[in-house]
């Protein structure tokens, strides 16, 4: 729960915000969606220029941006309201609703510039580039499916003993690396997605763009709309194309995508039951944020379950499980009386219905 609908109302004396529930949250959303939506008139001179970092003042990708937001929220809500969810994705289709398609990512722009880097490039430089390395969760991942973008995604270690090739840890294992290992010994983010300084890359990721929505996340959702049998199309298709998007994202070439999804491990399961499709789609969408979108992976996982490959954190404090939300701030708790009383990281939130063995 979150203060939604007096969020704003400071200038008018309310400090102090009422907290929405987490289902009403959903349904303004959408509703400032509508609204949103209603207000745009493609055909006025109204509208951004140069000022829509997004798309340049075009209001039909604006429409197309919101239509697919709006497809997230209900499929987020698959599992908790699902005839809420089917019913919402349902008419987007029978109002023909576009959705954003190839070079349409959402996208914020960053340079070289102090205070207008990317910012994840900013904190490597200002807490150094040994803090934060590959995990094997996704390193074996890609290289089990010897997927090309894991040299986007990640550097090469540039030390002994594993320079020159991919290299992570377990999950939440660097503080028990003995003797006196190199963190250059290790993989790290790319510059492509704001990686530190490497020796190809003088600038590192200062001028990678932060992604709001990729077209290959919009593919994805769709592809999960008509495997659930609440959108129109062809859900293998669809779930083709994302990759596909994925990879013409990040330069990577139409030969190496068709070599990749050729691979048995990665092929949509046609005739497969509704959970093998899901599972395929919700996979190749968690590969697609690696170092854009991270929590959207955290939250498709939270939603569905997918991917069932992640290990408990070797150095966790609340057991065998994995934290399942952000607690409140603690600026929140003491300044807003309205605040709820205090969750813990193993507390599920609303939707999350299949984050297994949790609690």
């Amino acid at each position: 729960d979150i203060p939604f609908s007096e969020a704003l109302a400071a200038t008018s004396g309310n400090a102090k915000p009422k907290f929405d529930s987490q289902e009403q949250v959903y349904d303004g959303l959408i509703s400032l969606l509508d609204e949103g939506l209603a207000m745009i008139d493609e055909n006025s001179s109204q509208h951004p220029g140069t000022d829509d970092f997004f798309f340049g003042g075009d209001m039909h990708l604006w429409k197309k941006f919101a239509n697919t937001i709006k497809l997230k929220v209900f499929l987020r809500q698959a599992y908790i309201r699902p005839a809420i969810a089917e019913a919402g994705v349902k008419a987007l289709y029978t109002a023909s609703a576009e959705f954003l398609d190839y070079g349409e990512d959402v996208m914020q722009p960053f340079n070289t510039e102090q205070f207008n880097r990317n910012p994840l490039f900013a904190t490597y430089e200002s807490l150094t580039a040994d803090n934060l390395v590959a995990s094997n969760t996704t390193i074996n991942f890609l290289q089990e499916t010897q997927d090309p973008r894991i040299d986007v995604f990640f550097t090469r270690a540039t030390a002994a003993p594993n320079e020159g090739n991919h290299a992570g840890i377990d999950q939440g294992n660097g503080a028990n690396l003995t003797g006196n290992q190199d963190p250059d010994s290790y993989s790290k983010p790319g510059p492509a997605v704001g990686g530190p300084v490497t020796a190809d890359e003088p600038n590192g990721g200062a001028a990678a763009p932060v992604v709001f929505m990729s077209a290959a996340e919009s593919y994805f959702l769709q592809a999960e709309a008509v495997a659930r049998g609440w959108g129109t199309g062809n859900a293998q298709q669809l779930y083709d194309d994302g990759v596909l998007l994925s990879f013409l994202h990040w330069d990577l070439s139409e030969a190496a995508y068709g070599a990749y999804i050729a691979q048995a491990a990665i092929k949509y399961p046609t005739g497969g039951t509704f959970e093998a499709q899901l599972e395929k789609i919700i996979t190749q969408k968690w590969v697609s944020f690696c170092g854009t979108e991270n929590l959207e992976g955290w939250n498709e996982w939270r939603r569905t379950g997918y991917p069932n490959i992640y290990t408990v954190s070797t150095t966790t404090s609340i057991g065998n499980i994995f934290p399942v939300r952000i607690l409140y701030a603690d600026s929140e708790v003491s300044r807003n009386p309205n605040t709820p009383a205090q969750k813990t990281v193993k507390d599920k939130i609303w939707w999350d219905a299949n984050t297994t063995g949790q609690n």
